[in-house]
């Protein structure tokens, strides 16, 4: 599949704290480990049902911009960054990540560091740099 690449657009009913990166992580690493290129997903969070009238208004404004803007992002898909995943070379022949291979996920990481790169928090990504 090199060459491939892979993009998710989901939409997360409910109010989550859960960052939706998290959630998705089973899904991106089997199709970057399978060769595609993954693409940061396009999510939509807090979607509700049972809204009174002025709330489901409000929603549906929301979901318009939304709407809007996942149609701008698809005229221009070259534009969305990869998700930053460990590479073949990041790990040695027993399986472990080298000790000074980079760390995307909370759940591929080095034993003694919890933390993703260039993040205080093990369940947000790094800050990236411009």
């Amino acid at each position: 599949m090199r060459g491939r690449r892979a993009s998710k657009r989901i939409i997360l009913a409910g109010r989550t704290s859960t960052p939706g990166r998290l959630i998705l992580w089973p899904i991106n690493y089997p199709l970057h480990y399978l060769g595609f290129t993954v693409l940061e997903p396009f999510l939509i969070t807090g979607v509700l049902g049972g809204l009174t009238s002025e709330a489901a208004v409000a929603q549906r404004r929301r979901l318009d911009e939304q709407l809007h803007r996942y149609r701008a992002q698809l005229a221009n898909l070259d534009a969305i960054p990869a998700i930053q995943l460990n590479a073949a070379e990041d790990w040695d022949e027993h399986g472990k990540l080298k000790p000074h291979a980079p760390v995307h996920s909370p759940f591929i990481r080095h034993r003694l560091d919890w933390r993703l790169q260039g993040s205080e928090s093990p369940l947000q990504p790094a800050t990236r740099s411009a």
